[in-house]
């Protein structure tokens, strides 16, 4: 089975793409419907906590006088709070709260929750090995689920998905077929470099990768040890690890954008509900928007968030320096939704067993900013007023997003015909809908065609010029946004260029990965020239 998910290509197949670089530029991003970022000028900055003694076992019955929160150092009152209580199955079958109780609380649900849990696996930055140790902890851990639990697989490549089941056959299955889908290219012919040497080379973070990195450089380039050459291997160091960290980079986001949309689907499961990340850490650094992104929904749906670095423990000599940086994205998305993260351990089916347990108490707490929204990212810090030794789990920071301006008139025309359902032909514009195969893995494909003879163009400097922006938007049933993409397409074209233009068309392809079920695909086309829409929308069912 396929889950909704943003996994287009990694980039626009347009038609022209072997002859577009001198004559068209394309620019693609994501696109949401208008109005759809949450600001925290209108929302609590909420966070999950999770209090625990000195054996890490949780601790309840606090109120919310009993917390204090910083945000940026600066005190914030607690504006909403409650305690979350899950009852688990004592060794005797009947249920069992929380051990140690400090003050009033509610009482323990009568019978244990059943549990929405979510395995997610970064196939993408794992190891043969590593792989083969998260699927055989999890195919243990799994076999012992109780039945009514609900459990849904999801990887970062998207090469494996199973949507919530209670079908353990199923569940084997799916976890048989999970490999890794890293390709460790070599990115440059002097400098091996990893996303984490990548990434600290060229932010200037780690001087012994720098040298290392820069050794190899003179070894490679100057093998005559000519003085000059020397002398520019410093810059051309930091070049391939500038590229080296840009390709690596997008991998990374790919993997927390699928993360995200793993996060809301389990929004709509039943509570208990449980992510466990399975990954041996992969750089995020400078993606907090993102991260944040996660956290968010997360809280707002009581999702539980938990972390297992699955290379265990390691004799690398770097070792924690790396692992700092490798597993900041775990470390800070299960602290901040009162979850755990278990790192620097080879008993991987005894951590997961724990990951996958519901805490029997955590908390809820919010407030709202003192301060304007920034656009940067703020530092949380949350401690007990009365600091008997234990420890507190939750978030460490969050984006303060500024509520965003007005769209501009274009934007705003093409938002709205997005969000018409009328078909719109100021500009002819074609939308085709290839499904795959019943019960097959493969992809919804959609093709949008524009006719370039009906396009006005301004000549300029022997060239004809258009901005044309696609935007293509994927809905389900009930008319809720699955993912969308928006690209911005400039033209220069030569008059050979534009008659073949002419005589084709102007093609957008991209793929869409959904369950089965009924949806329907909403596309729009602006051209620049004389402010004029194509849209259209196509319906189909997905079996």
């Amino acid at each position: 089975m396929r889950i909704a998910c943003l996994l287009f290509t990694m980039a626009m197949l347009w038609g022209l793409r072997a002859e577009n670089v001198p004559e068209v530029r394309v620019r693609v991003g994501p696109y949401a419907f208008p109005g759809a970022t949450i600001s925290v000028q209108a929302n609590l900055v909420e966070m999950g906590v999770t209090v625990r003694d000195r054996r890490g076992n949780p601790v309840g019955g606090f109120t919310a006088a009993d917390f204090a929160v910083f945000d940026n150092s600066k005190p914030q009152e607690i504006t909403f709070f409650s305690e979350q209580l899950v009852a688990r199955p004592s060794a005797s079958g009947q249920p069992q709260g929380p051990g140690r109780i400090s003050g009033p609380r509610a009482e323990a649900p009568a019978t244990p929750a059943t549990l929405s849990l979510a395995l997610f696996f970064d196939d993408t930055h794992a190891s043969l090995f590593d792989c083969r140790k998260a699927v055989l902890a999890a195919q243990k851990v799994l076999s012992e689920a109780q039945p009514a639990d609900r459990i849904a697989l999801f990887t970062g490549s998207g090469a494996v998905t199973l949507d919530f089941t209670t079908d353990r056959e199923k569940l084997k299955a799916a976890l048989a077929q999970i490999q890794p889908h890293w390709t460790r290219d070599q990115l440059d012919a002097c400098v091996t470099l990893d996303p984490y040497q990548a990434y600290v080379v060229s932010h200037y973070l780690d001087e012994t990768e720098r040298r290392r990195a820069i050794g190899l450089a003179i070894a490679c380039n100057c093998p005559s040890h000519d003085p000059e050459c020397i002398k520019e291997q410093p810059g051309y160091v930091q070049a391939a690890s500038s590229n080296a960290w840009d390709i690596y980079k997008s991998g990374s986001e790919v993997v927390l954008d699928v993360l995200r949309i793993a996060v809301n689907r389990l929004a709509a499961m039943p509570e208990s509900r449980i992510v466990v990340v399975l990954s041996r850490g992969f750089v995020t650094g400078g993606m907090d928007r993102r991260k944040s992104a996660i956290i968010d929904a997360a809280l707002r749906a009581r999702i539980v968030l938990n972390a297992l670095d699955t290379e265990g423990l390691t004799t690398r000599p770097d070792q924690g320096r790396r692992q700092i940086v490798l597993s900041e994205m775990m470390a800070d998305v299960s602290a901040a939704t009162g979850g755990r993260f278990i790192k620097n351990n080879n008993d991987l089916t005894g951590a997961l067993e724990t990951l996958t347990t519901p805490p029997e108490v955590s908390y809820r707490l919010g407030f709202t900013p003192s301060h304007e929204p920034d656009d940067t990212y703020h530092n949380l810090k949350i401690k007990l007023r009365n600091d008997r030794g234990d420890a507190v789990d939750a978030r460490q920071g969050y984006w303060a997003e500024k509520a965003k301006p007005a769209a501009e008139p274009a934007q705003r025309r093409i938002d709205d015909a997005v969000l018409s359902t009328k078909q719109i032909s100021e500009i002819p514009t074609t939308l085709r809908v290839t499904l795959p195969a019943p019960k097959s893995a493969g992809p919804i494909v959609v093709r949008v065609s524009v006719d370039a003879r009906q396009l006005r163009f301004l000549r300029k400097s022997g060239r004809s010029m258009q901005e044309l922006t696609f935007v293509t938007v994927l809905e389900n049933a009930a008319g809720e946004y699955v993912a969308g993409k928006q690209a911005v397409m400039d033209l220069a074209l030569t008059a050979p260029k534009l008659a073949s233009m002419q005589a084709t068309g102007i093609k957008a392809v991209m793929s869409f990965a959904a369950l089965p079920g009924d949806y329907s695909v909403r596309a729009v086309v602006r051209e620049a020239g004389a402010n004029r829409i194509g849209a259209a929308t196509a319906r189909f069912e997905l079996q």
